[in-house]
């Protein structure tokens, strides 16, 4: 809170930067804390705003209290949901987005894995032409030293 020269006090949350009309009459409020001297305008401008953050809450409660049962081992919210839910979907929804991309993520590095290690036990075995110089390397192998 700034004074200004008259020595009148101005907000500067609620009724941001205003100074109070002469002859106003201002209320001293408490504010997080702080003492805040407002209009009547002002104190009802910060009610509303307070009202309208209410609402907010009250209007999310419901959907907080579903995911808090679908998902009680949660205790943070990635960035990813915090992003989608500032796209407007729902906490329920976007936490379910972000737990099935990381499921196909998981899968797609599954797949792959198995790939690879077929792959790999394809080149361990050797092709078939390799087989049939081994085997006849043996053929002559055990027939020197028998």
């Amino acid at each position: 809170m700034t004074r200004n020269q008259t020595g009148t006090e101005q907000t500067q949350e609620a009724g941001k930067d205003k100074k109070p009309k002469s002859g106003q009459k201002t209320y001293l409020i408490e504010i997080g804390g702080e003492q805040r001297e407002l209009t009547i305008d002002e104190l009802v401008e910060f009610a509303q705003q307070c009202a309208s953050r209410l609402d907010m809450v009250n209007g999310d409660l419901p959907d907080l209290q579903a995911f808090i049962r679908q998902y009680p081992e949660v205790t943070e919210i990635p960035p990813e949901v915090e992003s989608r839910i500032r796209e407007g979907r729902s906490l329920l929804d976007a936490y379910r987005e972000y737990e099935n991309s990381k499921l196909r993520d998981e899968l797609s590095a599954i797949k792959a894995n198995e790939r690879n290690r077929a792959q790999s036990m394809d080149s361990v075995r050797g092709d078939a032409r390799g087989d049939a110089e081994l085997d006849e390397l043996m053929q002559v192998f055990e027939a020197v030293f028998k």
